[in-house]
């Protein structure tokens, strides 16, 4: 006995071990850098908004010598002044030590520490840029003995002061606003903070690293330790998920420019202009003096830092428009009609240094284009320029980026020969352009991540480390997606990374671009779908830099499944080896039990991929058809705690969102909800009832309401919330004739039943009414055209789709009666001709004329 107890022991350690050494092998070849911590939300929110960390919510922490507090810090940038109470440290007899941001400057401010009510003398000036651009370390040291606190900062001395209090040891850390006692604040400067240590004598005894996607708490590492967060503003999300952030429709086939500089995206319609600023998160629409004549298929646009104006230009016809955001005037010429253009989805570089714009590739009339033209923006003159070097095939459809004086082309599609007739194809290559002596260079070849890959018009180059983003789509889907995508100049390989945002592929009326803002630290990707009615929907996403992996998108499931395998293999090996020295008798025992692990894992995996799979979950879920309905995160039906208030609060702030894209004004709240209130009740109850909506949507998954613009609106990822609203009003806005899968959705999304059809308000009718006449609309269209034939099941379930939002809907009578009895079932036919006659005669008070016999005759 004594032996076997020796070898399970022994073995166990073994094991242990081993898989310590697995797990950390495993994690370190598939870790990745993520960016992550905690936002807090600053004077720029209301105070009942604003953010806090208590370290010690349930009791107080107990230090005995001396300790210290230790935690990285990043200024959220673009604010018009850094001001409040980073941390405050409070004893159990009530002194307090804090850590204070002092606002001196917009470009500087000072950490001052505050003991005991006073200004202790330590105090160190930061430099604003360089915090809001870089983790910045700062060390609050404690010596309890001697009654001293100290604080580092990079780059200083510590500071040491006498307190001029004996602390205790027993203290409570809190980060940004607090409520407690006589101690509460609301003042927190808009600041991020991560990796949270607390040491005890130079021994670590708290760790939160503040890696969390969501929730209200964060637990210590060391010792489970809970800390409560309020109003968290979790970092990882942010860099994970793309955030839809604007939508507008304009006429005209829209063009679209980026000015880096001020961080501004100009939306370019007929007759006027939308401009974004990546700083503020605001929109501006400039209407033109003179209308635009420019926005012609194949022109692009460009901004021109050096005069600030923008330049639309057509590469066919070689002409130049010039608008000056100021003066809202074109410099503009007539353009000599409509022709078929040839350099559709071509490149484009603004080179400052030479004051020229290069164009690269193209496509047009079935021709794919590998010309470079130069233009001087002073005198106007075009150039071709005639490369030298590796050849570059004809495609369309790329990615551009430039550093330096090289101009790098990534992928593309086309053929050797240009012509679409011969063997077209996807290029997965890297092309080097030379600005100084007109010369390509191929870099290297990639190996796609998907096929049919392509990219969109422009990719974003990290100098500090030659690596690049670009978006990416399956040329061959029309609904597909966009992929952000990480490469490297100098290696090969892309790596998809965040989340995927939809993309409506229409091919040469379809664009997208990626455009980086380098002072707000993010990436805004941008969508522009031209259609039939001449009018072009532009959509603005999105994503903090550096953008983090997406555990659910990593293609790793292979390599995981067959890096486990090994392991377990090697495992196996190692305790047959151990049994056999140690214990024979064992030995077949213990191989039989991990194989039966290794089947149980096995079965797990098979249940686990089934369960992804399953499309009945309704987690981030919400339905306005058929009644309302909110299910949270969990797939759980929340929607008992709207009370008749809330739901309607709700319901304005969503149906507005969706049909105006900038939703709806306090004011026109106030008119609808609060009409009997006077102004500052009427204030008083929205912002109380706001502040209740948003405590409860905080269990939906990126749900979030938005005040930014004056306007309330309903902001979230449509990857994760999925509202049966929203996308049947996709399918019936689509221009085109839809085909049977998409009338099937339409049936699908709306079989629950009529459009809120559990909710009654006067303001409520015109949405209803809307929604109601465009389904019907789209769905007696395509019945007019169906055989009945060929599929009288599906005829049946559309008719009755019909019914449920009118049920004396005369096509859908005749639908339905003429279907039953093509079937033989002659007396249903007959029950749904009284049922509809019954209920003509309720509503309308006179009897229906048509006979049952003239519905059902034969054509």
């Amino acid at each position: 006995m004594k032996v076997k107890g020796l070898c399970s022991k022994f073995c166990g350690k073994i094991i242990s071990a081993f898989i310590l050494v697995c797990l950390m092998v495993f994690s370190s070849k598939y870790a990745y850098p993520q960016s992550y911590g905690l936002g807090f939300n600053g004077r720029e929110f209301s105070k009942d908004l604003r953010t806090s960390i208590d370290l010690s919510h349930d009791n107080y922490l107990s230090f005995k010598e001396n300790f210290e507090l230790r935690f990285k810090m990043l200024l959220r940038p673009n604010q018009s002044m850094y001001f409040g109470y980073i941390i405050r440290i409070i004893d159990d007899n009530g002194k307090n030590t804090d850590l204070i941001l002092d606002y001196k400057s917009i470009d500087s401010s000072s950490i001052k520490v505050i003991c005991c009510q006073k200004l202790s003398g330590i105090s160190a000036n930061i430099d604003i840029d360089q915090i809001s651009k870089n983790w910045t370390e700062f060390r609050l040291n404690f010596d309890l003995k001697n009654n001293k606190v100290r604080l580092l900062v990079p780059e200083t001395n510590f500071q040491s002061e006498d307190i001029g209090a004996n602390l205790t040891g027993k203290v409570k850390i809190l980060f940004g606003v607090n409520d407690l006692n006589r101690f509460k604040t609301t003042d927190v400067p808009a600041m991020e903070i991560k990796d949270l240590y607390i040491y005890e004598k130079d021994k670590l005894v708290y760790n939160w690293p503040l890696n969390e996607i969501e929730g209200t708490q964060t637990k210590d590492l060391i010792h489970g330790k809970i800390a409560e967060i309020k109003n968290p503003v979790w970092i990882k999300p942010e860099h994970t998920v793309w955030k839809k952030i604007s939508s507008s429709i304009l006429s005209g086939n829209g063009e679209i420019a980026f000015n880096e500089e001020d961080e501004k995206i100009y939306l370019i319609g007929d007759d006027q202009m939308i401009i974004y600023s990546g700083k503020n998160n605001t929109s501006d629409t400039v209407i033109y003096k003179d209308r635009a004549k420019n926005l012609l298929p194949g022109r692009q646009a460009i901004y021109n830092p050096d005069t600030k104006t923008i330049y639309s230009y057509d590469l066919d016809q070689k002409m130049v428009s010039e608008f000056d955001p100021n003066s809202r005037e074109w410099k503009q010429v007539d353009p000599p009609g409509t022709f078929a253009t040839i350099f559709l989805h071509h490149n484009k570089y603004y080179s400052s240094t030479e004051k020229s714009l290069y164009t690269f590739d193209g496509y047009g009339q079935h021709e794919y284009k590998n010309t470079i033209y130069k233009l001087s923006i002073e005198t106007r003159n075009w150039e071709v320029i005639k490369p030298s070097g590796d050849t570059f095939h004809p495609r369309y459809l790329a990615a551009l980026g430039a550093l330096n004086d090289t101009v790098f082309i990534l992928g593309g599609y086309g053929s050797v020969s240009g012509k679409q007739i011969l063997n077209p194809q996807n290029f997965y290559d890297l092309m080097a352009f030379s600005l100084k002596n007109h010369k390509f260079k191929k870099i290297y070849d990639f190996s796609p991540p998907f096929d049919d890959i392509c990219f969109s018009n422009s990719m974003i180059i990290d100098a500090n480390n030659r690596n690049f983003y670009t978006l990416s789509y399956p040329a061959l889907k029309y609904e597909g997606f966009l992929q952000l995508m990480k490469g490297s100049l100098d290696n090969p390989g892309l790596k998809p990374i965040a989340s995927k945002i939809p993309f409506l592929f229409h091919d040469v009326r379809s664009f997208s671009s990626l455009y980086y803002c380098k002072s707000s630290k993010k990436l805004i990707a941008a969508t522009l779908l031209y259609n039939e009615q001449n009018l072009t929907e532009f959509n603005l996403f999105s994503i903090a830099f550096p953008p983090n992996e997406n555990d659910g998108e990593r293609p790793l499931k292979q390599t995981f499944l067959s890096n486990w395998i090994y392991s377990i293999v090697l495992l196996a090996v190692l305790l047959i080896l151990t049994f056999y020295f140690v214990f024979k008798i064992k030995r077949k025992e213990k191989v039989s039990e991990s194989k039966t692990k290794k089947g149980d894992n096995n079965l797990v995996n098979d249940i686990n991929e089934l369960n992804n799979e399953s499309k009945e979950s309704f987690q981030n879920t919400i339905f306005f058809f058929g009644g309302f309905q909110v299910f949270d995160r969990n797939g759980e039906d929340i929607t008992n705690r709207f009370t008749p208030l809330l739901k309607e609060l709700f319901l304005l702030i969503w149906l507005f969102s969706i049909k105006n894209d900038k939703g709806i004004s306090s004011e026109k709240l106030t008119e609808l909800l609060w009409f009997d209130k006077e102004e500052q009740s009427a204030k008083n109850n929205r912002s109380v009832n706001i502040a209740k909506l948003k405590q409860i949507i905080s269990e939906v998954d990126t749900l979030n309401l938005s005040h930014k613009t004056a306007y309330w609106k309903f902001e979230f990822d449509e990857n994760i919330v999925f509202n049966d609203y929203q996308k049947c009003s996709k399918i019936i806005d689509f221009k085109k004739a839809l085909s049977k899968d998409y009338i099937y959705k339409l049936i699908n999304l709306t079989s629950k039943g009529a459009f809120l059809m559990n909710c009654s308000y006067q303001w409520l009718d015109e949405f209803k009414d809307d929604i109601s006449n465009r389904i019907i609309d789209k769905l007696t269209d395509f019945a007019s055209v169906q055989n009945m034939k060929e599929d009288p099941d599906f005829l049946l379930n559309l008719a009755d789709s019909i019914f449920n939002f009118d049920v004396v809907n005369e096509e859908a009578m005749f639908i339905k009666c003429k279907v039953l009895t093509y079937l033989g079932k002659h007396s249903l036919a007959s029950n749904t001709y009284t049922k509809f006659a019954k209920e003509y005669k309720t509503l309308y008070d006179q009897n229906y004329k048509v006979p049952f016999s003239e519905i059902i005759k034969s054509e």
